[in-house]
């Protein structure tokens, strides 16, 4: 038998794989990215060798296999000098194959711990993840940026109730929609996927899809949505036409397209116990639900290190109507107060459940009042209907909370300062949803020191005369430039301190993360930045300045638990820094956790 023929050394699972041409010299054959090989004819798998080439041909590619250090693939040939390797390099397997097959050469003690951690790329990891269009079918009609990872299929939908219909009829929906509101949130985790014409990486209800898994694409500023379809550059989707969407790489295909699977849990969980302690600093989930934490442990979440209790009221309609009416009613407060307590106290106990002992984190609620005002007559009318509010007074109140709406304004603790009975309903909730165990409460967008100290003196009192929960915990949030500066204070003074770089990335540079995405491309295409300040933590002076906060509170209270709560983790460059940096955490969105692992992981090595 002579001839000429193609390796690989393992794909996947399954080991030495190709392809054997006899009667072929060496010159007639190509090798293609895609592993597929000219000419057609003659073609044999190699399982129909003979056997001794075979088996001469295991051992030099394994031996090569050894000298490389990962997966190899190469040409080979047989003549009257038996088996030669004429060339033989990396096989450039991709996502799931590539991890599998360097998982498999660790096993077989085949290379270190450290040649697997630098042989895996974050792209393998990101492949490996999400499901992939198989493209050579069709080219995108649309082409926006990514928001959430994944792809969907489903019917193109713009209206709430639809979206609520088609969801109870299993028929899948992607939502389409251009800024979303409060009432969206829950609409969306009734959706297959979704489109934002408006919406960066970093705003809410993008992180919400990402903590849900729901595929998402964004910054369609010129799309236009009726009743009937979309159009966006000459290019018009018709509604209840079947799309697919990829969230990664924000791409709209018209019609079902063919897909691979990802979301391989044994994977992740093989690699998991490979690398889980090469990096000292922890990796926790933000999450807002029992079933967000158990996405996201599934990924590789060792603890929950942010949950944003309004998130919680998303859940539906009548929780979210509820809120409203704690917020912005006068009627029937105690009524809708026990109310709030009651749904709280409830998601808190599944949330604590799920952890199964893992840390979990609650911050109060923080953001302006304004993003919880209903959006389009429907959720105005449900509103009205739920609390009774008469339409006149409905409208005078809206408009007092537009023209006050400030990302600066009255939030986070401001609030509970200033009103404390709703933070003070949220305590109750979490304590008795605790019973004694270890309740974490996290006050956001702190400023003044007595801030703090009057909000986490009124907790433990109200603890102390109501609970006595001993493990109770105060955290401060670091989110501003003057809690930055003085976070000794804050190390001193409180349980946890976590420090929430989208908002001190929004007061450090005086700009608000909704709405700035426009600006910020503008400006990299005059070269004026390097990058969008709320996605990478690059510019050497936000770095000093967080450098010196963080090696601050570590001198001030070496004990103190320093976490970094943001999407700008996902970064690999974001990470690397804060891997030189004395912190024990971080926490981000569920579906981002096997890739931060690996990169903290990296950066170990690195060191």
């Amino acid at each position: 038998m002579k001839g000429t023929g193609i390796f690989y050394s393992r794909t996947g699972n399954k080991k030495l794989s190709g392809y054997f041409y006899e009667g072929i010299n060496l010159d007639e054959i190509i090798m293609q990215d895609d592993y597929e090989v000219a000419p057609e004819e003659s073609r044999l798998r190699l399982s129909d060798l003979d056997g001794k080439i075979l088996l001469e041909l295991s051992r030099m590619v394994y031996n090569n296999e050894l000298t490389l250090g990962e997966p190899i693939r190469g040409i080979f040939s047989v003549g009257g000098e038996g088996v030669s390797i004429h060339e033989y390099g990396p096989s450039n397997l991709k996502g799931k194959e590539k991890i599998q097959s360097v998982i498999s050469m660790f096993e077989e003690g085949n290379i270190s711990r450290d040649d697997l951690i630098r042989a895996i790329g974050i792209l393998d990891i990101t492949n490996a993840i999400s499901k992939e269009i198989i493209r050579e079918e069709a080219d995108p009609v649309i082409v926006g940026s990514g928001g959430s990872y994944g792809v969907a299929i489903g019917f193109l939908e713009s209206k709430k109730g639809e979206i609520i219909k088609m969801h109870s009829q299993g028929r899948p929906a992607i939502y389409v929609t251009k800024k979303p509101g409060s009432e969206d949130m829950i609409i969306m985790k009734k959706s297959a996927g979704i489109i934002m014409t408006e919406g960066d990486p970093s705003s809410h209800p993008v992180i919400l899809a990402r903590s849900n898994n729901v595929p998402c694409v964004i910054n369609l500023p010129e799309m236009i949505i009726t009743d009937e379809e979309i159009t966006y550059r000459g290019k018009t989707i018709k509604m209840g036409q079947e799309i697919t969407i990829d969230g990664a790489n924000g791409e709209i295909y018209d019609g079902k397209m063919k897909i691979r699977e990802g979301n391989d849990l044994k994977l992740f969980s093989d690699l998991e116990l490979i690398i889980g302690s090469v990096s000292p600093i922890k990796v926790y989930a933000n999450a807002d639900s029992a079933e967000e934490l158990r996405l996201a442990q599934e990924l590789g979440a060792t603890g929950l290190g942010l949950c944003r209790t309004e998130h919680m009221m998303f859940g539906t309609r009548e929780k979210l109507n509820n809120l409203r009416c704690v917020l912005f009613s006068q009627e029937n407060q105690e009524k809708h107060l026990g109310n709030f307590v009651d749904y709280q106290r409830e998601d808190f106990k599944e949330i604590f459940s799920q952890a199964e002992g893992q840390r979990v984190v609650t911050r109060l609620l923080d953001p302006p009042l304004n993003e919880f005002i209903p959006r389009g007559e429907e959720e105005i009318d449900s509103f009205l209907s739920y609390s009774g509010m008469v339409r006149k007074d409905y409208d005078l109140l809206e408009k007092k909370l537009l023209e006050n709406a400030s990302p600066l304004g009255i939030r986070g603790v401001r609030f509970g300062v200033t009103d404390p009975i709703l933070y003070l309903a949220q305590v109750r909730s979490i304590l008795e949803a605790s019973g004694n165990d270890e309740a974490n409460i996290l006050l956001p967008f702190i400023s003044f020191k007595n801030e703090f100290l009057n909000m986490s003196r009124l907790i433990k009192d109200y603890n102390h005369s109501n609970y006595q929960n001993s493990n109770l915990r105060i955290g401060a949030m670091i989110e501003t430039p003057m809690s930055a500066f003085e976070v000794d204070f804050y190390a001193k003074n409180a349980s946890f301190i976590s420090y929430g770089l989208n908002d001190l990335t929004m007061t450090a540079f005086a700009l608000e993360r909704v709405g700035s995405d426009e600006m910020m491309r503008k400006y990299a295409s005059k070269g004026i930045i390097q990058g969008n300040p709320f996605q990478s933590i690059i510019y050497k002076g936000m770095q000093d300045f967080i450098s010196r906060s963080v090696n601050l509170a570590r001198r001030s209270n070496e004990d103190v638990l320093i976490g970094v709560c943001s999407e700008q983790v996902i970064d690999p460059s974001t990470l690397n820094f804060f891997s030189t940096l004395p912190i024990d955490y971080v926490s981000t969105t569920g579906q981002s956790i096997p890739m931060v692992r690996h990169t903290l992981a990296r950066s170990s090595l690195n060191g």
